[in-house]
């Protein structure tokens, strides 16, 4: 029973750590997407998605005149990166996509931020 215990410990401290891995790696790659000059973006509504590991992000990013009116979260799926969402207020009135991450809501930020370039990225 003992061997059992331990073996599972062992089994569990993997899989964290190899979740943990996973989550950088993906992190990584969502900040290595372009940042999108707005002067670049046609009018019109745009669809952004960005998936990463337990955090998934849909939204459509209205863009006037060559300013940011409005980003609509249609989907925001994450564990508690609830408050990520506090970003898009931000976005809009800084009229780009580069605003401050949330302390506590790192992945939710990072992923919310790609979702909205990758949909002004619809506009170029």
């Amino acid at each position: 029973m003992k061997k059992l215990l331990i073996a599972l410990i062992i089994f569990i401290f993997f899989m964290v750590i190899s979740c943990q891995v996973i989550a950088n790696n993906a992190v990584k790659s969502i900040d290595s997407r372009p940042i999108i000059d707005i002067n670049d973006v046609k009018d019109g509504v745009y669809f952004g998605k960005e998936v990463a590991p337990l955090v998934s992000v849909e939204v459509n990013v209205t863009v006037k005149d060559k300013r940011i009116v409005d980003i609509a979260l249609l989907r925001h799926e994450n564990g508690k990166g609830e408050k990520a969402e506090e970003m898009i207020p931000e976005m809009i009135k800084n009229n780009t996509s580069e605003v401050d991450i949330v302390s506590g809501a790192t992945l939710s930020s990072k992923v919310i931020r790609a979702a909205v370039r990758n949909a002004l990225l619809q506009g170029i």
